[in-house]
C-alpha cells in the first residue's frame, strides 16, 4: 500500500478514536475499565459489556492507531524524506507516545478535566500532523477530497457547539486555538 493511502487510512482511523473518546465522555464511560491501565479491569481482555465495552473499545481503537503510526513513521524514514518530513515524523511519533501517558494519567487520576482537555488538544494536533503528511504527499492540483472536508466541517461543529464538548473546554482561548487546528 502506498504510503499516501496508509496516511490517509491513519487519518480515518485517528478522527473515528477522537469521535469515539468523545463518545465515551459523554456516556461517562471513561471509568469503564476501572483505575487501571493498560489492563481493563485486572484483564487483558475483559468482559465486554456496558461501560466496559465502551472504554475498552476506545483502547483497542488507540492501540491499533499506535501500530499503524509506527509503521507510518517507519515508512517516512525509509523514503529518505526531506530533513522537514523527517523532524515533524518525529515530532508525531513523540505526540502519540504523550498522547498514551497522558490517556494513563486520565484513568489514573480518575477524569480529572484538565488532563482530558490536554488529551483531546494532543490527538488535534496529532490529526493535523497526520493531514499535513497527507496531503504533502497529494499532486499539486488535488488537495483535499469531498470525506475530508465534510470530517472537517463535522470536527468544526463538535468542537464549537456541542454543549457536552463545550462544558468539558470552557477556556475561550483553547476553544478557539482547537478551532484554528482544523482550518
Amino acid at each position: 500500500m502506498s504510503k499516501q493511502k496508509f496516511t490517509f487510512i491513519t487519518v480515518l482511523l485517528t478522527y473515528l478514536l477522537i469521535v469515539f473518546g468523545g463518545y465515551v465522555a459523554s456516556s461517562e464511560s471513561g471509568m469503564g475499565c476501572g483505575p487501571e491501565w493498560p489492563l481493563c479491569n485486572g484483564q487483558i481482555i475483559p468482559g465486554l459489556q456496558g461501560d466496559t465495552l465502551i472504554e475498552f473499545g476506545h483502547r483497542v481503537i488507540g492501540a491499533i492507531l499506535f501500530f499503524m503510526t509506527i509503521i507510518l513513521f517507519i515508512k517516512i524514514r525509509k523514503e529518505n524524506e526531506s530533513f522537514f518530513k523527517v523532524k515533524v515524523a518525529n515530532w508525531m511519533l513523540d505526540l502519540l507516545i504523550l498522547q498514551l501517558i497522558m490517556g494513563a494519567i486520565v484513568v489514573f487520576y480518575h477524569l480529572p478535566s484538565i488532563i482530558i482537555t490536554i488529551h483531546l488538544l494532543i490527538a488535534m494536533i496529532f490529526m493535523a500532523i497526520l493531514i499535513w503528511f497527507w496531503r504533502s504527499d497529494q499532486p499539486k492540483g488535488k488537495i483535499g477530497s469531498p470525506l475530508i472536508k465534510h470530517l472537517n466541517k463535522y470536527t468544526q461543529y463538535i468542537i464549537i457547539y456541542d454543549d457536552r464538548i463545550r462544558s468539558i473546554y470552557k477556556a475561550p482561548a483553547l476553544r478557539s486555538c482547537m478551532w484554528m487546528a482544523w482550518m
